[in-house]
């Protein structure tokens, strides 16, 4: 938790909850989410705990512009693949899990 909470991270991060993200923030997070997912999705860091902490659906969804243009440029069509993976099982998650706070 720490690595998302120190700079350069951690002002990138603050912007992207606030919808003030700069161009410059958008790859260093993708990769940073991507090395996130990759340690979940190899059972290194328990799925449950990572999606219920946070939102990858919401952040690939910020990000994913960037990253697939990355991936056109490049030509790597595997740049930050697990964090789209992880975006589609945080779907999964909060769908099958009610929220935990009464409305």
């Amino acid at each position: 938790m720490r690595i998302i909470h120190q700079e350069p991270n951690s002002s990138a991060f603050a912007r992207l909850l606030t919808g003030q993200q700069r161009s410059e923030d958008e790859i260093p997070l993708a990769h940073l989410f991507e090395e996130i997912s990759t340690l979940a999705l190899h059972g290194l860091i328990v799925e449950d705990l990572l999606f219920d902490a946070f939102a990858f659906d919401y952040y690939w969804d910020e990000l994913k512009k960037s990253v697939r243009s990355a991936r056109e440029k490049t030509g790597n069509q595997k740049f930050c693949e697990n964090f789209e993976l992880a975006a589609q099982l945080a779907v999964a998650y909060r769908e099958a899990r009610p929220s935990k706070v009464a409305k």
